[in-house]
């Protein structure tokens, strides 16, 4: 049995009085609480009444399992009968008709109290228990007894022998009244309106009138009905640009749609309904049977309970989602499988057959469903909102396989939950048809249909999104006859969206009468009372007699929506400010037509003449309802046609509560500027120059760290150009409320608002911002993530002090600068005069190292080297190189390696060298000895590096007691953004915060969201100590050759062929194993195992990678065997390749990954041209390294050179070579683009050909094409490696490395 809540019904209500004033000690909080939590305990137990001996009784066992009776007597005192309480209903207007149809409203409570009849049994002792029992069964027993009024209103009228129903078709007969008699079209004339309200209002629970006087209906409202409805309301839904792609694609690109989130509703459209309910004054005979005044309350907890639902369903669906992408791979949904079985009436262990899914639109205006099996027998859904409920079980990869029919539906059911989820719901009532119990015959009634809400924010894009990509798939088969298809409402030249709206609309409906029948207390609130399963979607067919009046009832309760989305004008209000008040006036463009979009007044949508009735009279109806319960259209006037003033102590309600509801349902609002852009006041830090005249002096000759350190930094409160504390801010909201004026401006601040905003003040106060703080803030413009206002004079400095003044460069250079790197020479040494950090990070070869060397022969001119000496750490495989061009540009510097094992520590004075260059490597191992020097200046090359804060040469670089640094790289960012950070943790310590912050402010925002303001305020924040110049800047590329990069494609041979696929399908096995081995760990509850398994199948999938790059360069190599001759496609076209090169005078570098590979290729180009090319790898010494460098610069016969990646890709200077050849890919632009530099770059006098080698059909080509998608953010731009592919799913592994037909 179900839980029982007092009160549900005036039944039920009267009873619980009753209880509570007879025995009060049962009725307490407590023992009443458990009394209802065992009544829901119990199953099958079923109360009994004995109307002979007036009884009832629960029986029950006890935990023996012997069985007992509780009962409780009733001992009236005096016969019940029903006539006179008959009688006092006659006198209720309309109520004996209620009582024949089979209604017990509330009124009848009025009728039995003046009858005088003890119905309710209040007397002393007319209630009675059976000895012995105790409290708690005494009140388990009334509790069972309330809960069985609830199921069933009138029984204990029944039990007592009294029957309303006959008595009142008695009543009315003897009164000639005829219950079958014709409605009049014009509706209730036979009374007037005041007699109608004079007789409401002496009824019990009478409400106050929705009408002034004289302005009544005229007859019956006149509804549109659904399909107008759609049709009109669809025709506002802009189209999608969204292609079409034929049958096949456009149905996989649905299915793996996902419906957009729609923002909550609040507050929603129900919220705006008339808090009095529905009120029937102009209902004549049937009024206290639709009168109810908790339709809103109830219509709130109806759609409190489907959103919920909606949105659990929705959740439930994004983790079995998420769970899918997580494992890689769809195991079979058994709850939908089971769904489907048993709709198809077959057991559960059965085979699933395949399936289509029937739908229409029925012509009582519900959404049916069935399944159609192989052999074409249909199995019908019991009830619409399981199979829509049942749709958003299966995932995008459950339906992979499915029938087109699933794929629409689910997205149309997905689409639908996630509008009712948001409460983006409008309720608008329309005429509706039922089955009577007549047969061929059908009753006219009413029924609440639950659209979207066009108006809501997102509901207008989810539309359009679905509806485009549903269009071509619409016209799906009628499930029968009786069903009319989604696609003919879409063939209307102006709604082409009107099937699609139709359908979710009508989906929307079934998951609200769902609910209204799962929820236990939505069910039982509308027990007794048929007028509520109008509201719920499900509808109602009164008597013919009593249509128009529940038409008229239905009417005024949504008045607001109707004349929002239901008319053929949309309602306008156009406001103007005048005298300090915002004058409205009411105007009715026309929705469709010639003159749509055109102002209207109401007499333009009367007839000729005045004449307001006729097919557009709905629209002065709507208004005369509207302006009943809505205020402000009251104040138009009788014709509407009259401004309304709203003044200045009005604004608050009317912005922030009158208009967000009249928006949310249709009604269009053309504001001044003023109120269309209310903003919320904000805490600013604001920065201003120091207030006495000398600090006023200091400033001017600050520098930007010292200039923004003297800066007088403060909290404040901004509203428009006002400033103010929060106290401050607090007074105008006592004065003038949570709107305030700010010149013309305005600005909104709610109680939630304030407390943010406090708390907000409160933690910006707790943290003291130190020097580098104010300086990042007055660079960016921002302080986490709030505004900073900065003085004029303040922002002057700091600009004056980050302005690069060019210097002439140093007689002792023995090089003549280019305009650019005259520049960058002045900005190294500006930073370096005032002890400030530099990150050159300009194009390989663009001259880094020229314009370092001319700093320090700068600074040595200067006598800034006396103070301290000069460290280069480089890769050493570049120390050499930073020798001999000290040695060419600058040959007053004197310079030593301090590399190798015979180096020796230098002495503590002035006789050691004015530069010691020494690798990343010593200076981790040797950084105490080197720390007891003094240093001017630390140089960082190829300062990629220390990009990881946490490695040991990176530490080294941060401790290390150098006045300034200056880094060097041309990429100072390859893999992930966060090595910013590093770098500039050592160039200029604190710049960039601590790394918790860079990430909050930086890292997420830009390569998560490519968040542009986010990158415009890292440059501005590190513009004064990052200079980066690319070889495609103007004044740049006109000095440089022009680069071609040909992606050079090549074929596998027949063995090739064969050991690819063999490696491929070996390693797809072992994947499936590790798959099914990680599925059934994480089923079992066992995690750690699970991840382990996902771990170990990343690793597989990596070692896969190299297996098939091996397959691709040398089968050989793969196979670990020697032979003499290439033996794979790429290597023959290599050598062809090389040749052509030879023929056209281009010296070559060829570069690969693999060590191995290279020496292999140095055999084969040996045996090819008669000529051994060097081969520079990882373990080349230093000192040979450079000789190999010489040798290809500058000896005519050395044409080919071959390096590794990793050890020949960075800081070398190639340019006698113009083709440079990728033997094989590493997939990360950043490194790529440096190793080509080798040869493209200052010096360089002949076009650059770069060939990168693809093997066509193999994974290498398919990953190529889609890495050429990923070069996106510029200048900040992550580079790629190869470790995202182990993420994939099997799928996806096989559509990228299986072999296609190119390849073969």
């Amino acid at each position: 049995m179900a839980t029982f809540t007092s009160g549900i019904s005036w039944e039920t209500d009267e009873w619980f009085r009753t209880f509570s004033e007879s025995f009060p000690q049962y009725t307490q909080p407590g023992i009443w609480i458990a009394a209802e939590e065992r009544l829901a305990s119990l199953r099958g137990a079923k109360l009994e009444w004995d109307a002979t001996t007036r009884t009832v009784r629960l029986k029950l066992k006890n935990s023996r399992g012997q069985p007992y009776t509780l009962a409780m007597h009733f001992y009236p005192g005096a016969v019940h009968a029903a006539a006179p309480i008959v009688e006092a209903a006659a006198k209720i207007p309309g109520l004996l008709e209620c009582l024949r149809a089979g209604d017990l409203p509330a009124p009848l409570l009025e009728a039995i109290n003046a009858s005088g009849l003890d119905i309710f049994m209040r007397r002393p002792g007319s209630i009675q228990f059976d000895p012995g029992m105790m409290s708690s069964e005494c009140a388990l027993l009334i509790a069972a007894f309330m809960h069985d009024l609830e199921l069933d209103p009138g029984r204990w009228f029944k039990f007592i022998g009294i029957d309303f129903q006959k008595s009142a078709d008695e009543a009315l007969s003897a009164a000639g009244d005829n219950h079958s008699a014709a409605q009049s079209p014009n509706g209730p004339a036979a009374e007037t309106l005041s007699e109608a309200q004079t007789n409401a209002a002496s009824a019990a629970h009478a409400q106050e009138p929705l009408f002034a006087a004289g302005e009544a209906l005229t007859g019956t409202f006149p509804f549109a009905n659904l399909e107008d409805d759609a049709l009109r309301l669809s025709a506002d839904i802009a189209p999608a640009d969204i292609p079409d792609l034929g049958a096949e694609a456009n149905l996989t690109r649905l299915r793996l749609w996902q419906a957009p989130g729609v923002p909550m509703l609040s507050p929603t459209i129900v919220s705006a309904l008339p808090s009095s309910g529905l009120s029937a004054v102009q209902a004549k005979r049937s009024w206290c049977a639709f009168g109810d005044i908790e339709a809103r309350t109830f219509m709130q907890n109806l759609l409190s309970a489907a959103s919920l639902t909606a949105d659990e369903a929705l959740k439930m669906l994004a983790r079995r989602e998420a769970r899918q992408e997580r494992l890689g791979t769809a195991s079979p949904n058994s709850k939908w499988t089971r769904f489907l079985l048993t709709t198809i009436e077959k057991e559960p262990s059965a085979e699933l057959p395949s399936l289509k899914l029937l739908s229409g639109h029925h012509t009582w205006d519900r959404i049916v469903f069935a399944l159609q099996t192989e052999d074409q027998s249909i199995h019908w859904a019991e009830e619409s909102g399981d199979m829509i409920m049942a749709l958003l079980i299966p995932t995008r990869r459950d339906l992979a396989g499915a029938d087109a029919s699933f794929v629409v539906w689910r997205a149309l059911a997905e689409a639908a939950a996630q509008i009712l989820a948001a409460r983006a719901v409008l309720p608008l009532p329309a005429p509706a048809h039922y089955e009577s119990d007549a047969a061929d015959q059908s009753a006219d009634g009413m029924c609440v249909y639950w659209h979207p809400a066009l108006n809501a924010p997102g509901v207008k894009n989810l539309l359009a999104q679905v509806s485009a990509l549903i269009g071509p798939l619409l016209p799906l088969q009628p499930l029968a006859p009786q069903c009319r298809a989604f696609a003919g409402l879409s063939t209307h030249p102006d709604a082409p969206y009107a099937g699609v709206y139709l359908a979710l609309t009508l989906l929307i409906t079934s998951l609200m009468r769902h609910t209204s029948k799962r929820n236990r207390e939505i069910a039982r609130h509308l027990v007794g009372r048929r007028v509520g399963s109008t509201l719920t979607g499900e509808g109602f067919a009164p008597n013919v007699a009593s249509l128009p009046d529940l038409k008229n009832v239905l009417a005024g309760f949504f008045a607001l929506p109707i004349a929002g989305a239901a008319l053929p004008a949309k309602l306008l209000l156009t406001g103007v400010l005048e005298n300090g008040a915002l004058k409205l006036t009411l105007s009715l463009p026309p929705r469709q037509g010639p003159r749509k979009g055109e102002p209207l007044t109401l007499a333009d949508w009367d007839g000729p003449d005045g004449i307001t009735a006729g097919p557009n009279s709905i629209v002065r109806e709507a208004l005369k309802l509207l302006a009943a319960d809505y205020p402000l259209f009251a104040e138009f006037g009788p014709n509407f046609d009259l401004p309304s003033r709203i003044e200045r102590s009005r604004w608050e309600y009317f912005l922030f509560t009158e208009l967000p509801e009249l928006s949310a349902c249709g009604v269009d609002a053309v504001l001044p500027e003023s109120m269309r852009r209310i903003e919320k006041p904000e805490i600013v830090l604001t920065a201003a120059a120091p207030g006495n005249a000398r600090m006023q002096k200091r400033l001017a000759t600050q520098g930007m760290l010292n200039a923004a350190a003297l800066a007088d930094f403060r909290w404040e409160i901004a509203v428009g150009d006002e400033r103010m504390t929060l106290a401050e801010l607090r007074a105008r909201i006592n004065q003038e409320g949570e709107l305030l004026t700010s010149g013309s401006a305005l600005f909104h601040l709610t109680k939630e608002d304030l407390d943010r905003l406090v708390a907000e003040w409160a933690e910006a106060q707790k943290k003291e911002l130190s020097n580098w703080d104010k300086l990042r803030a007055l660079l960016s413009g921002s302080s986490n993530g709030r505004r900073v206002e900065a003085a004029e004079a303040l922002l002057e400095r700091i600009r004056e002090s980050a302005a690069v003044k060019e210097l002439p460069p140093p007689v002792e250079l023995n090089a003549v600068l280019r305009p650019y790197q005259i520049r960058g020479f002045s900005w190294l040494v500006q930073n370096a005069m005032l002890g400030l950090g530099s990150l050159l990070a300009d194009d390989m070869g663009l001259g880094k190292t020229v314009q370092v060397i001319a700093c320090v022969a700068e600074l040595k001119a200067r006598g800034e080297l006396d103070r301290g000496k000069v460290l280069i750490a480089a890769p050493a495989s570049l120390l050499v190189n930073w020798e001999r061009e000290i040695e060419r540009f600058a040959p007053s510097l004197t310079a030593q390696i301090y590399h190798g094992k015979d180096r020796t520590i230098f002495a503590l004075d002035h006789s050691r060298p004015d530069v010691i260059i020494t690798s990343y490597g010593i200076l981790k191992r040797e950084l105490p000895q080197l720390s007891q020097m003094q240093f001017r200046l630390l140089v960082l090359d190829e300062a990629q590096a220390v990009k990881n804060a946490k490695t040991g040469q990176a530490k080294a670089a941060q401790e290390f007691p150098a006045d300034s640094v200056i880094a060097l790289t041309g990429t100072p960012v390859e893999n992930r953004l966060a090595e910013y950070w590093s770098i500039f943790s050592i160039v200029e310590p604190g710049l960039l915060g601590s790394p918790a912050q860079f990430r909050r402010d930086f890292v997420m925002p830009i390569e998560e969201h490519r968040d542009r303001a986010a990158i415009d305020r890292f440059r501005r924040i590190t513009s004064p100590f990052l200079l980066r110049r690319v070889k495609t800047d103007p004044g740049i590329l006109d000095e440089l050759p022009e680069k071609n990069v040909v992606d050079y494609f090549t074929t596998l041979t027949p063995k090739q062929v064969a050991l690819y696929e063999e490696c491929l399908k070996a390693n797809l096995e072992s994947l499936e194993t590790l798959d099914r081995e990680s599925r059934e760990q994480e089923a079992a509850g066992d995690r750690l195992h699970a991840a382990q398994a996902r771990l170990s199948r990343r690793g597989q999938i990596l070692r896969m990678i190299l297996n098939l790059k091996q397959i691709s360069n040398s089968p050989s190599r793969f196979q670990k065997e020697f032979v003499d001759k290439p033996d794979s496609g790429k290597a023959e076209a290599l050598l062809e390749l090389l040749r052509r090169c030879r023929q056209s005078g281009r010296k070559a570098l060829v570069f690969t990954q693999f060590r191995e590979m290279g020496e292999r290729l140095v055999r084969w180009i040996e045996d090819a041209t008669g000529r051994k090319p060097e081969f520079l790898h990882g373990g080349v010494p230093a000192a040979k390294r450079m000789e190999m460098v010489d040798a290809f610069q500058n000896n005519p016969d050395s044409e080919i050179f071959i390096l590794s990646l990793k050890a020949g890709g960075t800081g070398l200077n190639l340019t006698a070579a113009s083709a440079v050849i990728h033997y094989d890919l590493w997939w990360n632009p950043a490194v790529e683009d440096q190793a080509s530099d080798r040869a493209w770059r200052i010096g360089q006098r002949r076009d650059v050909v770069v060939y990168r080698f693809i093997t066509a059909g193999t994974f290498e080509e398919k990953v190529n094409e889609m890495l050429k998608k990923k070069r996106e953010l510029a200048d900040l731009a992550v580079g790629v490696g190869e470790s995202w592919i182990g993420d994939l799913t099997d799928d996806e592994i096989k559509s990228i490395f299986s072999l296609s037909s190119s390849g073969i």
